[in-house]
């Protein structure tokens, strides 16, 4: 369910945003627990990762990976809050084009915003 999470729902985190950075993933379909010696108590999911045609043009990768990290650091916590160390004045000029502020938390966000603040930085 994290891999194939939505924007805004409780279990889209930056495992999440990770994958939708280098794959279209998309759930094909549940193996029954059943089928399995021994049996394990949750059934399974067969994934597609289907890598996308179009990368995303990041100028500095370590920085998405590192301003995708800091940001889910602490689930619970908007964006202000999350990237003290960050110049948060150009992190706002991008989220306010996209019609946030920093009181966003990250699970609202999607890759291509995370791309853009990285960017911008």
């Amino acid at each position: 369910d994290r891999f194939t999470a939505r924007v805004g729902t409780k279990v889209y985190g930056s495992i999440t945003v990770f994958l939708n950075y280098y794959f279209n993933v998309s759930k094909m379909f549940v193996v029954n627990r059943n089928l399995f010696t021994p049996k394990p108590n949750v059934d399974s999911v067969v994934l597609s990762l289907e890598t996308k045609k179009d990368q995303y043009d990041v100028l500095d990768e370590d920085l998405l990976f590192k301003l995708i990290r800091d940001s889910f650091r602490f689930k619970r916590k908007n964006l202000r809050n999350n990237l003290k160390g960050y110049d948060l004045e150009k992190i706002e000029s991008i989220l306010n084009l996209w019609g946030y502020d920093l009181t966003v938390r990250a699970e609202q966000l999607d890759v291509e915003i995370f791309v853009e603040i990285a960017n911008a930085i």
